[in-house]
């Protein structure tokens, strides 16, 4: 039970962070860019996968199990929520400029690098914890 704690900390925040950041960009009123929806998708769905690694971890009780499913499940099905999102507001969205679109590329490679090293790192703990 104590491992699932980490993941369900994790979830909330998660959430939290892209709820406030959706609420900020609209109530900023300009129109959004190519990539905003998926891009929430994508968080909401690490939030979903965070959730199913700390259920899967408390039935199963194996850490591992729990990172290895649930996190990139939650990624998969995030991604596929946003395009869909994306592809239902195609009208409204703005398209990104070049200098946009490297920062936006450049965020992305530095998230999952941060996702990858921060999976690494709860495999490593749960692996030399033994």
């Amino acid at each position: 039970m104590g491992s699932a704690i980490i993941p369900l900390i994790a979830a909330v925040i998660v959430a939290a962070t892209t709820w406030q950041g959706h609420r900020r960009a609209l109530a900023s009123g300009d129109r959004l860019t190519q990539g905003y929806y998926r891009g929430r998708g994508v968080a909401l769905g690490l939030a979903g996968g965070l959730v199913l690694d700390a259920a899967i971890t408390i039935v199963t009780g194996r850490a591992l199990l729990g990172i290895a499913i649930g996190v990139p499940a939650g990624l998969l099905v995030g991604l596929l929520v946003g395009v869909w999102w994306e592809h239902r507001h195609r009208g409204e969205l703005r398209p990104l400029n070049s200098e946009a679109r490297e920062t936006r590329r450049f965020a992305f490679f530095l998230a999952l690098l941060a996702i990858v090293l921060a999976v690494v790192a709860v495999l490593g703990i749960v692996w030399f914890s033994r």
